[in-house]
């Protein structure tokens, strides 16, 4: 299974590919699109910042449809669409990581290619809105401990796990217990390996996550 066309790279742009046509097809920006993630990005990319941010909405999502507008010179609308496609994209990494760290290479690209063509995944991919940047963020913190359990790059996975729980929280602000929810499951693994150990260990992995967060 060791072959091109199961490489991550491979697949996240079989998932870019995937979601091209939702991105083009779509002309109906959802409502929250519509008034709020494409103006903000027409406004970031025109450099008019009192109207680039609001303090009910968190930056992140915002800032990369901006990006894309200002790049590209595209509408709003297009550049919320392709930050959200991007993320969806992007979410292939963490996620064969994890299946391959918890399976094997066959199981990881089977769940990767299970994602890829989920259709609601796909709508969503190219409809503007920010839940593909929120699911980008929650499987890469959930990498991060993915890689604690299986104590391969301990301190690598600390820093998945804080930049994660960062971008979720920076994504949606009622994301912010899941952030600390990430937070609790590593406090749970640096208080089984202090048992296993038998000795009180400073939680320097969690201390990390939370100084990266």
């Amino acid at each position: 299974m060791d072959c091109l066309f199961s490489r991550p790279v491979f697949l996240a742009a079989l998932a870019m590919l995937v979601a091209l046509p939702s991105l083009l097809l779509n002309q109906m920006p959802e409502n929250d699109c519509a008034t709020r993630y494409a103006p903000m990005a027409e406004a970031i990319a025109s450099g008019d910042w009192q109207y680039a941010f609001h303090p009910r909405i968190p930056p992140l999502f915002p800032l990369a449809a901006g990006f894309f507008a200002c790049l590209l010179g595209v509408s709003g609308f297009l550049a919320a669409k392709l930050a959200s496609s991007v993320f969806f994209s992007l979410t292939v990494f963490p996620l064969y990581g994890s299946f391959k760290r918890i399976f094997n290479t066959r199981a990881a690209l089977l769940g990767v290619l299970l994602y890829i063509f989920c259709p609601p995944l796909i709508k969503l991919a190219g409809s503007g809105m920010r839940d593909s940047a929120k699911g980008f963020f929650l499987t890469l913190a959930l990498y991060g401990i993915v890689l604690l359990c299986c104590k391969c790059g301990n301190f690598r996975g600390a820093i998945i796990c804080g930049l994660g729980a960062a971008g979720i929280a920076l994504t949606r602000g009622d994301s912010l217990l899941v952030a600390i929810l990430c937070f609790a499951m590593m406090l749970f693994i640096e208080l089984a390996d202090s048992i296993q150990s038998g000795a009180v260990k400073i939680p320097k992995r969690l201390l990390l996550a939370i100084a990266v967060f």
